[in-house]
């Protein structure tokens, strides 16, 4: 692997506020872009701030991901960074995802797999639970990608990502 330059994004986000959480996305990953990264990864469901709960069940708060994903790929298409942005992402069902990113295209949805049920969370009451690992490709690396609970568990991801797809890099979100 040549040399790899990553931007971690936490910025401070609000729930429901796409507009205003899009606008520090697209921000931070111009100036990551700028600065040379080659990846910049934020943080899960960025996009609609954490914790979003009941809202996801709102259709119109699920249209607005959306849009707002997609408004960002096109914002960030001149840029030469592979982005990773944490959302909720609906299509048949609505998924904990993490975007990502590349040239003005979303090239796929990572979904997380393991959803947490205890203390204060109540993601299976939200979410279905991704079913796919993938490391994807680049020119010069492999990476794989991981939402939260997914790198604590045996069965997780991370494993087949580094044993079969070979991975370089994991990058694992968390709110």
């Amino acid at each position: 692997m040549s040399k790899l330059r990553v931007a971690l994004a936490q910025i401070n986000t609000l729930v429901a506020d796409f507009d205003g959480n899009g606008k520090k996305i697209i921000d931070h990953t111009k100036k990551a872009a700028q600065k040379g990264a080659d990846i910049i990864a934020f943080p899960e469901l960025a996009l609609c701030g954490y914790p979003p709960e009941d809202l996801l069940f709102q259709s119109w708060f699920l249209e607005k991901a959306k849009a707002t994903i997609n408004s960002i790929a096109n914002q960030t298409k001149n840029t030469n960074i592979i982005i990773i942005i944490g959302y909720p992402e609906w299509s048949e069902d609505v998924y904990n995802s993490a975007a990502i990113i590349y040239k003005g295209k979303i090239v796929d949805n990572y979904r997380k797999l393991f959803l947490p049920n205890y203390a204060e969370f109540d993601e299976k009451r939200y979410f279905t639970p991704g079913k796919r690992i993938t490391v994807y490709k680049t020119n010069d690396f492999r990476f794989g990608v991981g939402i939260c609970e997914d790198i604590w568990h045996p069965d997780g991801p991370i494993g087949p990502q580094v044993l079969v797809g070979n991975a370089e890099i994991i990058i694992n979100i968390n709110a």
